[in-house]
């Protein structure tokens, strides 16, 4: 009986572990691009060379709020006006959640690195994994 997908072994080689040719293909793939040093600009590179064109950080933020004032003035209680305005306070709490704040780990103590992954782990984690710890 065929499940519609390929195989790169027998059932007798892959002994009723699947390993499809189409997931062994991504992972060839992804290895190869990782391993051919694709010259990507990384992100924040994009965002200082446009906080840069603007003319500096200051600048911008002056430019938007101007932006921002006129379509209050222009259209008080707009969906433009207040989206405008929520996109500001949308990236206030993302930057807030995404600062750099992590600690220096050479510095830790293995308590204090314990401590640290313990924290990462319950915020990756589904709550209901903890219930029934005490610590």
């Amino acid at each position: 009986m065929s499940d519609g997908i390929e195989y790169d072994a027998c059932k007798k080689c892959r002994g009723d572990k699947p390993t499809p040719v189409a997931k062994n293909f991504a992972k060839r793939l992804v290895a190869q691009v990782r391993g051919g040093g694709i010259a990507a600009t990384h992100i924040s590179e994009i965002d200082a060379g446009m906080v840069e064109r603007f003319g500096g950080v200051s600048e911008l933020c002056d430019l938007w709020h101007e932006q921002i004032m006129m379509a209050v003035l222009d259209s008080p209680g707009s969906v433009k006006a207040l989206r405008a305005i929520k996109d500001v306070v949308d990236l206030i709490k993302y930057s807030t959640e995404h600062r750099d704040s992590a600690p220096d780990i050479t510095c830790m103590s293995d308590e204090e690195l314990s401590k640290e992954m313990l924290k990462i782990a319950m915020k990756a984690l589904p709550p209901e994994m903890f219930a029934k710890c005490k610590n």
